[in-house]
Formats: C-alpha cells, sequence, structure tokens
C-alpha cells in the first residue's frame, strides 16, 4: 500500500513492528512478575514494623491488571500488521494492481479506524456513552466486548474456531502468562489479611470473630472482600478480551478479511471529482454503516471487484444489501469466478518480491 513501490521494505516494516510489540509485552510481563514478587515479599516482610505498609499490595494488584490490558493492545497492534501481510498474500495480480498501490498506509489506517470500528461496534456490545466509558466501568462491566446476539454469531466468517469445528489453536502464551499475572494479583491479597492475624497475634485475648479487631484489621478485610469482585470481573475481562483477539475479529485472518473490505471501501468513498472527494470521510462512514449493518455479509462482499458508488452515497438498506449478497452467491456468479483466470499466476505472488 505504500507507494514507494517496494512491498518487500513495507512487509519488513511491518513484521518488526509486529515482533516489537510482542515482544514488548513479554519484557514487560516478565518485569511485572518479578517486580510484584519482590514487593510482595516486602511487604510481607515490612509488616512486624508498620501495618500499614500491607496496604501498598492493592497498588501491585492495580500494575498488574494495566500490565494485562497492555498485552491486549500490543497483540491486537501484532495482529493488524500480520492481518495486513495476509492480506496482501492473498491478493492475485488482477486485485493486487487495483488494490495495493490505490492507497497509502496512512490513509489505510485511516480508513480501518472507521471500516473496522464499525463492524465491531455492529457484533459487540461496547461502551456508547461518556459513564460506560470509562475505565472502571468499560473494563471490569462483564457485559461489554460480548457478541450482542450469540446465536447469529455462531459459525460466522469472524469466528475461527466454530468454522473449524474447534480444532482452532491460536496458541496459548497469552493464556499462560495471563494466568501467571492473575495468580500474582490474587496473592497481592495475602499481606492486608495478616493485618488482623499481627493484631491477634499481638494480644492473645483478642478474638478474631468477637469484634475486637483494632480499625486497620477491619478496614483491610473490608478492603479485600470489596477487592476481590474486581479481580473477578478483571479475569472475566480480559478473558474475553483474549478471546476475540485470538479467535474471534482481531485475529490475523479476521483482520487479512477486514483489510481487504477497508480498501475497497476506501476505493469507493474516494473520487477523482475533487467537490466529491471533501466529502471522503462522510462517505466513507456510509459505506461502513452497510457493513455494520450485516457484518456476516462483510466477507462476501470483499469478493466484489468494486464496491457500488450506492454504497457512498444511500444510506443502508437491508433488502437492498441481500440482494447484492444473493447475487455474490449465486451459481452464476461462482462459474463465472471459476472461469477467471488462476489466482497468482503460476507461482502465486510472493509478497518478498512483488513490486506495488
Amino acid at each position: 500500500m505504500l507507494r514507494h513501490r517496494n512491498v518487500s521494505t513495507l512487509i519488513t516494516q511491518m513484521r518488526q513492528e509486529a515482533k516489537d510489540s510482542r515482544s514488548c509485552f513479554r519484557s514487560l510481563s516478565v518485569q511485572t512478575m518479578g517486580f510484584a514478587a519482590l514487593a510482595i515479599a516486602a511487604i510481607l516482610a515490612a509488616l512486624n514494623i508498620s501495618q500499614y505498609v500491607a496496604f501498598a499490595s492493592f497498588g501491585v494488584a492495580i500494575v498488574i491488571m494495566a500490565v494485562q490490558r497492555i498485552g491486549i493492545h500490543k497483540f491486537t497492534t501484532a495482529n493488524r500488521l500480520y492481518g495486513y501481510q495476509l492480506h496482501l498474500e492473498r491478493m492475485d495480480d488482477a486485485e493486487y494492481e487495483r488494490l495495493s498501490i490505490a492507497i497509502g498506509w496512512e490513509e489505510a489506517f485511516r480508513a480501518w479506524r472507521i471500516v473496522q470500528a464499525s463492524v465491531f461496534e455492529s457484533i459487540y456490545s461496547t461502551p456508547r456513552n461518556w459513564f460506560t466509558k470509562l475505565p472502571f466501568v468499560a473494563d471490569f462491566w462483564p457485559r461489554y466486548y460480548r457478541p450482542i446476539c450469540e446465536r447469529d454469531a455462531k459459525g460466522c466468517w469472524w469466528r475461527q474456531s466454530d468454522r473449524a469445528g474447534g480444532k482452532y489453536h491460536a496458541g496459548s502464551y497469552l493464556a499462560r502468562m495471563f494466568s501467571i499475572l492473575e495468580a500474582l494479583a490474587l496473592f497481592s491479597l495475602l499481606p492486608p489479611l495478616g493485618i488482623p492475624l499481627i493484631e491477634v497475634r499481638g494480644n492473645p485475648e483478642m478474638g478474631l470473630w468477637k469484634g475486637q479487631i483494632d480499625g486497620p484489621g477491619w478496614i483491610a478485610i473490608t478492603i479485600v472482600g470489596l477487592f476481590l469482585p474486581f479481580l473477578f470481573l478483571n479475569r472475566l475481562s480480559i478473558g474475553r478480551r483474549r478471546k476475540i483477539l485470538e479467535d474471534e475479529l482481531l485475529s490475523i485472518h479476521s483482520c487479512a478479511i477486514m483489510w481487504k473490505a477497508t480498501v475497497l471501501a476506501h476505493n469507493c468513498a474516494w473520487s477523482h471529482d475533487k467537490t466529491v472527494r471533501r466529502q471522503y470521510t462522510e462517505r466513507l462512514a456510509r459505506i461502513s454503516c452497510w457493513f455494520a449493518k450485516s457484518a456476516n455479509s462483510v466477507r462476501t462482499l470483499t469478493d466484489l471487484p468494486n464496491l457500488p458508488e450506492w454504497f457512498a452515497i444511500d444510506e443502508p438498506n437491508q433488502d437492498k444489501l441481500m440482494g447484492v449478497v444473493a447475487e455474490l452467491t449465486s451459481p452464476e456468479s461462482h462459474a463465472r469466478r471459476v472461469r477467471s483466470p488462476a489466482r497468482h499466476g503460476k507461482g502465486g505472488r510472493s509478497t518478498k518480491t512483488a513490486k506495488a
């Protein structure tokens, strides 16, 4: 997509950025585990000096939860970049000449932020107002980032495990790393629970359940009781976001399909008429609404050489969209594609040697 006519350089740069993103989280997660273990040990050792030191362990748990979200962000970036490479590798010669040099990388990424975001919000329940977008609401509300309609989502093009019959394996690194971080976050709650134990040990006549624990002990028990649900909700939220990343719309395969949809949407929204071009953003948003109208049709629409012009003009209409999809899935349309030249010529296109 870069117009410097050297796709191999673009792919090299993208793969390096994706590698750096993943490596960044790997380093950060290992450092966080070391920091958490040392911090918890230091807090436990300092309890005999001051009971209030134990409350610092809540900060350790918050840091761990933040690092988990950084991991989701870093791997999302990597999947988006790897997905673009997969998008290039899947194009035949005709598609390559028509799509790969029609748009620069920054323009493509700008279009992605509209097209992909529209499709994402049509599939998943997401925060929609200022209150639900607050970090402690958006990150912990269990209904967010789940399919709006689970029944309709089953078997769709973005559900890799469903389509592979449950045999799809996206890797286990994130799952294992997140499990270790979650265990450390849970372990970080032990120091505050040591406060009432120290109070009981310091005065043998005190009873744990007789209401004779000092103020700091009850404060620690209360905060731990309130914090445990946050750890549970964090586990649900991170697990759901990881599922989307590894198996659903943010997976590498799904990103490749969305990149092609994004390029087609850009080509349709762009115009040689400068007056019309001033409405590019509005036209692109309208095309995105067509995709969002029926997200399951996006994969079929990417078989079109170009999107219809009225996608950028008319308001989304379900019947009209289904008519286009029916035409694409008809036996006649399939027969025309079968008679078309074989993909990638004789030997397939290599992104390392191809020229844009």
